[in-house]
């Protein structure tokens, strides 16, 4: 069956992995509100533009894309065109005066309010969201795999506390927030029934999972040994750890389990 094309929506994700999941995440908050992700951006009458904002080369390939499909809208004025991610919650208001095409800007921290932010936006409410409130996806989030069926991203934090100079990171995405182990697991578990045999964590530091949950809280050895033990998933990846706090305990897992 076709839909109508006004519940149909185009998604084009820029940056790491991390942003990804944030991309699979909108679209699966636009399913449960009725679109339909389309191949096609000029099938679509929702556009959206998931942004990098962290480097000048990651900037100006934002910049390009919003425009190139900003040419759909000329074309087409009832197109709504939508930019998230990193770009929106470094540049705010700057970026909402120099794309005056551009329908609805929304910061990292509302990718789960996203239907919400629509509707608000279609009832003439404001164009510009950054949620004040740190957002933390968990396992009931709805999240649409943009990745090929056999491999997915399980993204175990979000934010990070430590402070590079050379880093924008927890100046666009705040404090380092840890996903509870039990979570983490059931997401694992779905992911896997899902057809995942290839599971990357990812994070702005793996080594960092944890930290802030006190001294007693679960570390990424934890994590892992429990996606051993409570998941049947053949490989378990890891993506981005800072070797700073790579431990024996991390370091004798690794070498002791084939997966």
């Amino acid at each position: 069956m076709n839909l109508p094309l006004s519940r149909r929506c185009h998604l084009v994700s820029l940056g790491c992995p991390k942003n990804q999941v944030d991309a699979e995440v909108m679209l699966g908050v636009l399913a449960q509100a009725g679109y339909r992700p389309c191949q096609e951006a000029a099938d679509a009458d929702l556009i959206l533009v998931n942004t990098c904002g962290f480097i000048q080369a990651a900037v100006e390939e934002s910049i390009e894309a919003i425009l190139e499909l900003a040419q759909i809208k000329n074309r087409r004025p009832e197109v709504r065109l939508v930019v998230t991610g990193c770009l929106v919650q470094r540049y705010q208001e700057e970026l909402v005066r120099e794309l005056p095409e551009v329908d609805l800007f929304v910061g990292p921290d509302g990718v789960g309010r996203l239907a919400a932010f629509l509707a608000e936006e279609e009832n003439g409410r404001g164009r510009l969201h950054l949620p004040a409130q740190p957002y933390l996806m968990d396992a009931r989030t709805p999240r649409l795999l943009a990745t090929p069926s056999h491999r997915a991203y399980l993204k175990v934090t979000e934010g990070c506390n430590h402070r590079c100079s050379y880093c924008l990171i927890p100046a666009i995405r705040g404090p380092l927030r840890s996903r509870p182990v039990a979570d983490l697991t059931a997401e694992a578990n779905r992911l896997e029934q899902a057809g995942c045999q290839e599971c990357t964590l990812v994070a702005q530091d793996l080594t960092a999972y944890g930290t802030d949950l006190g001294r007693s809280g679960p570390r990424l050895s934890d994590l892992l040994a429990a996606l051993v033990r409570e998941t049947n998933l053949p490989w378990i990846r890891m993506l981005y750890l800072h070797p700073a706090r790579v431990d024996d305990a991390l370091l004798d897992l690794v070498a002791e389990e084939p997966r």
